[in-house]
């Protein structure tokens, strides 16, 4: 019956966090003037929706995770791009690896998976 989760967030800067998700090596599959929207092959489908004057509250709305199978290639690419990286991978007590980025909006993107190295 339900197919796939597609998360809207608001950005009050739609260009620097489509550019932000761009670097990280998302695709724009919608792009109108108030949203865009983002996906990366099969499995990742989501929303910007510009709001002006939106600044990141000051508890986070939402867990805004995404997992790979490459967490080392992730923050190369990271460090390749500019993009801030609040936390460097660290493994976590339950086996797997995270780290956070900033994004211009605000929110704190976890990155969890395995290394492959």
């Amino acid at each position: 019956m339900y197919t796939r989760l597609q998360p809207v967030l608001y950005v009050g800067e739609l260009a620097a966090e489509v550019d932000f998700y761009r670097r990280l090596g998302f695709e724009v599959v919608h792009d109108s003037p108030d949203f865009v929207g983002l996906a990366h092959g099969d499995s990742i489908l989501f929303g910007l929706q510009r709001r002006p004057g939106w600044n990141r509250p000051g508890e986070q709305p939402l867990i805004w995770q995404i997992a790979t199978d490459d967490i080392d290639a992730v923050h190369l690419r990271c460090a390749e791009q500019g993009i801030d990286i609040l936390r460097e991978p660290r493994l976590e007590d339950w086996g797997e690896w995270t780290m956070i980025l900033g994004s211009p909006a605000g929110y704190r993107v976890t990155i969890e998976g395995a290394r492959k190295a």
